[in-house]
């Protein structure tokens, strides 16, 4: 029990330590999805001590704005509630109920055995987890030409050259002789994180640009897996490519 108790220390003590280096530059990610992983398996004695901490269900209460006439809703993926994580004010809440409004760029926390839902304050946010997604939050440069806009950005390779995607849905609204009619459209963009800049990518073409040094065998391995960037197959096409891409040995 005692040599488990100092293997637990030592892990959780390395752990504090990659979050007191991720607080200070939040764009250094390369290690975010193996920490989060790792992170479920040496902190459930931390985490528990916190599943009750009211600290986290302080905030703005989140009242929802949807109509009757708007078709989907504003939530990724689903409007349900899931289990999932965030990293909050310098603590680390597992196992919780959470929504992400795409639309406000915003997580909603529901407050335990209650009907109440809280909007978390996105600056004390350092990244969360639902939907087996890692969300890490960035603030823009301004006095750059970055491609990145302070939020909320989808990670979806980690590696020396990232993919990130920028979760957008945007509520359009008309007047038709039947009356009110709406939806919430989808605007997902995507990112390229290399060499410490941002690039928005779409079709295969800014893709390549991007990863130019590797031409060729990009090209044979994107004819050979019929990789496709239209809108349905970018995202799963984009990480396939950077992924392999990764995986070759020359990368800069």
């Amino acid at each position: 029990m005692k040599a488990l108790t100092c293997v637990f220390y030592s892990v959780f003590f390395k752990f504090l330590i990659f979050h007191s280096a991720f607080a200070q530059n939040q764009t250094n990610t390369a290690d975010t999805l193996n920490l989060l992983t790792a992170k479920n398996n040496v902190t459930n004695a931390y985490t528990t001590s916190l599943d009750n901490d009211l600290h986290l269900y302080n905030g703005k209460e989140y009242l929802s704005y949807d109509k009757y006439y708007l078709k989907g809703h504003q939530f990724y993926k689903s409007s349900e509630e899931q289990e999932g994580a965030v990293y909050y004010e310098g603590h680390l809440y597992t196992k919780i109920s959470l929504l992400y409004d795409v639309v406000l760029d915003q997580i909603v926390v529901s407050e335990p055995n209650g009907s109440l839902q809280f909007k978390l304050e996105n600056q004390k946010i350092n990244y969360f987890q639902v939907h087996d997604h890692v969300f890490i939050r960035l603030n823009a440069d301004t006095l750059s030409t970055s491609a990145i806009r302070t939020g909320f950005y989808d990670l979806l390779v980690d590696g020396e050259t990232q993919v990130l995607a920028k979760r957008i849905k945007r509520i359009f609204e008309d007047v038709t002789p039947r009356g009110m009619e709406g939806e919430f459209v989808i605007e997902d963009k995507f990112l390229i994180r290399k060499n410490t800049r941002y690039y928005p990518v779409t079709k295969k073409k800014s893709v390549i640009k991007v990863l130019q040094n590797n031409k060729k065998e990009l090209l044979k391995y994107s004819r050979t897996q019929h990789l496709k960037f239209n809108k349905e197959m970018r995202e799963a096409s984009l990480v396939k490519l950077v992924q392999y891409y990764n995986s070759l040995p020359t990368l800069q």
